[in-house]
């Protein structure tokens, strides 16, 4: 019996888990355009309330695929989360984060936006790479045209 009910914790813990999961690099296939995600710069996820993780080779990939599904199901969502540009592969909330979008940051899809963890490591990279410092919802319009 005590078996049972630890493994049934483990279980509803694991169908509410809202952080992300690591991205298999190399290996993973981006959840919009289905190319393998290789790129651990620009990488980003969506968490289901269920704890499940869509992985995608870009910001603009998560974004294009969030605005091509139901209304319903961008309440199931609980986290969206990008990769720090500063520290490849640490993945960090996308909402809070700041970006970069510059023509010299090459991202895989091409819109060329870089997320950092605030605004003074995105704008410690202008002279590196200048360009302009966006939040969320500025990189939404961007990669939506909304």
């Amino acid at each position: 019996m005590r078996t049972y009910l630890g493994a049934l914790f483990f279980i509803l813990v694991a169908c509410t888990a809202s952080g992300p999961t690591p991205i298999n690099f190399g290996a993973d296939p981006c959840a919009h355009c289905r190319m393998t995600i290789t790129d651990k710069k620009f990488a980003s996820e969506l968490v289901s309330y269920t704890g499940k993780a869509l992985k995608f080779d870009s910001p603009e990939c998560l974004i294009g695929y969030y605005y091509q599904t139901s209304v319903e199901s961008h309440t199931r969502i609980t986290s969206i989360w990008v990769s720090n540009f500063n520290k490849p592969g640490e993945l960090i909330d996308a909402k809070s984060a700041s970006y970069l979008r510059s023509s010299e940051l090459h991202s895989p899809m091409g819109l060329n936006v870089a997320a950092f963890v605030n605004n003074q490591e995105a704008s410690a990279m202008l002279e590196r790479y200048p360009g302009m410092i966006l939040n969320f919802d500025s990189v939404v319009k961007l990669a939506t045209g909304r």
